[in-house]
């Protein structure tokens, strides 16, 4: 793949070459744990993230990074290993990021870093602590003054907003965002479900109400507490003004006192 970057572009089918090799090989390392442990023997690790990672053709950037994806998946010696080479390119990249060509700076190393984040497995805890660690590196540079007044270091902010810590930002979200309910799918020809079904399948505590309008009519003294315990009581129009008309009457009387 890097003899082919270097090439002209007559020589793409070595690209395709490089990128069947790869997707061949993640292949074999998902399928069979021995193998997988023979070609991180042989140094395959090492080779795809210096030649297929860094500085090589950007079709070589997506199987290579699947392909250290599956490497180091459940493996703890290649994540040690792939993380420490990754961990020294992003610190290159990030204290000389100013003076580098942006265009493809920080990519593929953010792209593999992501990735890793978003695995699951026993080693998840590691992968996640080194995405916080660059994560508080780029903000750290962002966050910092700037050396002087000229305008060239503003590309520079947006550039590493953009590039690491947005990207960073979004796999966290993912990770502590709550799993949304379960909805079971709803033959063809049936109702519409009402709101009593939606509350019992989300499954998230939500109290699943009768809303009759007929008994809301027919006790209108009901309580919240009466409908809380259970027995289908509604709370009436009555309730609901008196607990407004209260509510209002307690915040007039604080920015009075406070008057």
């Amino acid at each position: 793949a890097a003899a082919a970057s270097a090439g002209p572009p007559r020589y793409d089918c070595a690209v395709a070459f490089a990128v069947e090799c790869l997707s061949l090989f993640c292949r074999l390392a998902g399928e069979d744990a021995a193998m997988r442990d023979a070609l991180l023997a042989r140094g395959l690790l090492e080779e795809v993230f210096a030649n297929c990672l860094i500085n090589a053709p950007r079709r070589c950037v997506g199987p290579a990074t699947r392909l250290l994806c599956t490497l180091s998946l459940g493996s703890e010696a290649a994540t040690t290993a792939l993380q420490r080479r990754l961990s020294a390119r992003l610190q290159l990249c990030l204290l000389h990021h100013s003076a580098l060509p942006q265009e493809e700076l920080l990519a593929p190393e953010v792209t593999l870093l992501c990735d890793l984040a978003s695995m699951h497995d026993d080693l998840w805890p590691q992968r996640l602590a080194m995405l916080l660690g660059a994560l508080r590196s780029g903000i750290r540079l962002v966050s910092a003054p700037p050396p002087s007044s000229d305008a060239a270091q503003r590309p520079s902010t947006s550039f590493l907003c953009r590039r690491l810590v947005l990207p960073c930002l979004r796999v966290l979200l993912a990770t502590i965002a709550p799993p949304a309910p379960v909805v079971p799918p709803m033959p063809s020809g049936a109702a519409s479900p009402t709101l009593t079904e939606l509350a019992g399948a989300g499954g998230s505590g939500v109290r699943a109400a009768a809303l009759d309008f007929g008994a809301f009519l027919a006790s209108p003294a009901a309580t919240f507490a009466g409908w809380h315990s259970g027995s289908g009581a509604t709370v009436s129009p009555a309730a609901t003004v008196q607990s407004r008309a209260r509510a209002a009457a307690l915040r007039c009387a604080r920015r009075w006192r406070a008057a």
